[in-house]
């Protein structure tokens, strides 16, 4: 990626900057409010022998705080790093909102020369004189494909669509970080996150006044821990710990069920005696998932939501290591600076769906995990780009779609594997050289 201009504006200060980019419309900033169990989860990471590292740079293996894509204390989204500054100066962009495009429209040569969408109830068209560009998601650009007459033959004529091209890999190979949500200590000394907090009149003030305070943070996110892999490269973490200053009933049950989809009569037997209660959770989840899932149609009604089978956990592996992550887990969690500096402590209630094996045994935390494993929300590659000899490839090295013209797919669907960490870098970076790609092939110059 040497050839690009910078991606990243690096708004912290150390001596790891080596690593980091500058002047780029995305920046990133260091937390600028942390709760105590913060401070706690860190110092657990020395006494158990790791370093406190910048996981950007050249080591993987520690302990983190986490990095945000802000500015001066505000989330900042593509949205604000890209699209704002672009409206205001070129002319030919135009976002038009309460759109959805329903359909990619092809001629009798295969070639994409416009899209099909819905704006407040009317069907309209938008025609390309050059070639369209599709950044659905990998969730949205499948399932578009899909509905204009791109992807396994047999199941478009199961839905009586047309079929443009036969393309088996469009919504296969779907992957994502399944994580554990479930792990949950209280603290009786020291704060955590809670809601009270958040909602203070005197830090609403130092937010809006100094962009200060705990609403410059993410909710309940502050950290990330990465042991040695005990299979392969051990350099290489299998998973990330990530550290919530909040347990899942921290809440007192308003929101958190609904987010991880908890049964609510499971919810409130599991965590009764929790709720409300100050404390934090320790997130496994895998790096890198051997399991594969899919997204195909409902129906041929384009306003029906597409079928998304996760398919996590098919792979026995992928359990075996969020194994592995819950008893780093409960580590990090019983180290003297969380147990005995803040009284932490273990919510060991057990799971009533797993309580036929024996108690925290390995075959107790398999139950556990492939009961409360959720998505981390990092989908990607559903529209795999590879060489023209796998069966599954749906885009070519330049992002364009194989057996048409005019279209390429611009998301992190294209990614033939999930990359290790968070998936929104990534996902900027795809659109960043696409957009060089765009350019030498209409010869237009490239400025780097």
């Amino acid at each position: 990626m040497s050839s690009h201009k910078p991606l990243l504006q690096l708004h912290i200060f150390s001596p790891l900057d080596y690593y980091r980019g500058s002047g780029g419309p995305q920046t990133v900033e260091r937390k600028r409010w942390g709760t105590p169990v913060l401070k706690g989860f860190l110092k657990a990471g020395k006494q158990l022998g790791y370093d406190i590292i910048d996981p950007n740079a050249a080591e993987q293996i520690g302990f983190s705080e986490i990095d945000l894509t802000a500015r001066n204390g505000q989330r900042w989204s593509t949205a604000e790093a890209y699209i704002k500054p672009a409206a205001q100066t070129r002319p030919n962009l135009h976002v038009l909102v309460d759109a959805r495009v329903t359909q990619v429209i092809f001629n009798s040569n295969r070639r994409a020369t416009g899209v099909r969408f819905l704006h407040h109830g009317k069907v309209k068209t938008a025609l390309a004189s050059r070639e369209v560009v599709m950044s659905a998601g990998a969730i949205g650009s499948p399932h578009l494909l899909l509905l204009s007459g791109v992807g396994p033959a047999y199941h478009l004529k199961e839905h009586g669509i047309p079929v443009v091209v036969d393309l088996p890999g469009v919504g296969q190979n779907l992957q994502d970080h399944p994580n554990v949500p479930g792990l949950a200590w209280t603290v009786t000394k020291g704060s955590s996150f809670n809601y009270l907090t958040l909602a203070n009149p005197k830090h609403v003030l130092d937010y809006v006044k100094n962009r200060q305070g705990p609403l410059t943070s993410p909710v309940g996110t502050e950290g990330n821990a990465w042991p040695p892999s005990p299979v392969g490269d051990p350099y290489w973490p299998e998973i990330q710990l990530a550290f919530v200053s909040g347990t899942p009933a921290t809440d007192f049950g308003l929101v958190l069920p609904g987010t991880f989809r908890f049964r609510k009569e499971l919810y409130h037997n599991f965590y009764k005696s929790i709720l409300g209660k100050e404390g934090f959770s320790l997130v496994p989840l895998i790096n890198r998932p051997k399991s594969r899932g899919s997204v195909t149609l409902r129906s041929r009604d384009p306003l029906a939501d597409p079928l998304i089978d996760t398919n996590f956990l098919a792979d026995p592996d992928d359990a075996a290591v969020l194994v592995r992550g819950v008893k780093f887990a409960l580590e990090v969690g019983s180290a003297p600076a969380l147990r005995q500096e803040h009284g932490a402590k273990f919510h060991d209630k057990l799971l009533p769906e797993c309580a036929h094996n024996k108690p925290f045994s390995d075959a107790y935390w398999e139950c556990y995990v492939r009961y409360f494993t959720h998505t981390s929300y990092h989908p990607a590659g559903t529209c795999k780009m590879a060489p023209e000899s796998d069966p599954y490839s749906v885009v070519d090295h330049r992002l364009r779609l194989r057996g048409v013209t005019g279209l390429r797919v611009v998301d992190a669907s294209i990614m033939p594997l999930v990359v290790s960490g968070n998936t929104n870098a990534a996902a900027i970076m795809i659109g960043e050289r696409a957009a060089d790609l765009v350019k030498e092939d209409w010869g237009v110059p490239v400025y780097g």
